[in-house]
């Protein structure tokens, strides 16, 4: 690691007028911190001293002024991080979207509709890769497809009609409503 040189010596190329207006200009906020990281350093400042102006740790300080100081201030901007590859091949997935504009029991699955566990299983079937559930709705919308979850009621369903029944089947069995509410499931012995 080195040290970030500080002063004149600090970006010596570039005055701190330029990197005021840059800092004026900037519409990035992270960007911007990163400036007046600079133009602190370029006035002297201890990197202490900067890490407490510009409320961020010590070390992150250091890498920022180190990595514009070895190469400009165009590394003001975060670089854009490419992730982790998919692990489906382009052709695996137009193969997947075709797959999923049939009905699984077209494919050769006894299922009227596909779901989301129904294609984790046929991925990991078809091309020996494993995901997460998370990961399959995550997949499924890039495919351009959606997710419709159940709903927990009916949206049609009458309110004071359920009630209604609920009063009258308590009226009817009240003696067993008194009883613990607890349930239980009774099981044949196994011997």
């Amino acid at each position: 690691m080195s040290i970030v040189p500080k002063g004149n010596d600090f970006l010596p190329l570039i005055e701190k007028e330029e990197i005021k207006k840059l800092y004026k200009e900037e519409k990035n906020g992270l960007a911007k911190i990163r400036l007046k990281a600079c133009l602190l350093r370029k006035e002297g400042n201890t990197l202490n001293y900067i890490s407490s102006k510009v409320e961020y740790p010590l070390t992150t300080v250091g890498d920022w002024l180190r990595r514009i100081n070895n190469n400009g201030l165009s590394r003001r901007h975060s670089l854009k991080q490419s992730g982790r590859p998919s692990r489906l091949l382009t052709t695996q997935k137009n193969e997947l979207k075709v797959i999923l504009q049939k009905s699984p029991e077209k494919v050769g699955i006894p299922y009227t509709v596909w779901t989301t566990k129904l294609l984790l299983c046929y991925i990991s079937d078809e091309y020996n890769i494993n995901y997460q559930i998370r990961q399959i709705e995550k997949l499924v919308h890039k495919l351009g497809f959606s997710i419709k979850k159940a709903r927990p009621e009916h949206k049609k369903a009458n309110k004071e009609l359920q009630e209604a029944f609920k009063k009258k089947f308590k009226q009817k069995f009240k003696q067993e409503f008194m009883m613990d509410s607890r349930s239980f499931v009774l099981m044949k012995s196994i011997s």
